[in-house]
């Protein structure tokens, strides 16, 4: 997790894009990401949406990419660790283990 946030950190800061990295913008943005992943999936059932074409699940698996980018840009700039919401609601061994992962 530490390589992948130096990696975003490097990121934004070689494009001065922090000054556009609001709370408000990235909610935004994130919101924006996350409804051209669903895009993909509307109208189809279940067996569809579990079987999705070569060419739509990497568009799909590229805006996952996106949308994690952002979650990790928002933990940073508001410096908080990305997964702190998590821990409290898990329970025994996986919490234990998840705050063992966690650098």
């Amino acid at each position: 997790m530490k390589n992948l946030r130096d990696a975003i950190r490097a990121f934004i800061d070689e494009r001065d894009l922090e000054q556009f990295h609001s709370p408000k913008n990235l909610a935004m943005t994130l919101s924006v990401e996350v409804a051209e992943i669903t895009e993909h999936f509307q109208w189809l059932n279940e067996k569809q949406s579990r079987n999705l074409p070569p060419e739509k699940l990497a568009k799909v698996r590229k805006k996952i990419g996106d949308v994690m980018k952002l979650l990790a840009h928002a933990t940073i700039s508001q410096t908080m660790d990305t997964y702190s919401h998590v821990l409290p609601d898990m329970g025994g061994r996986t919490a234990v283990a998840m705050q063992n992962a966690l650098p």
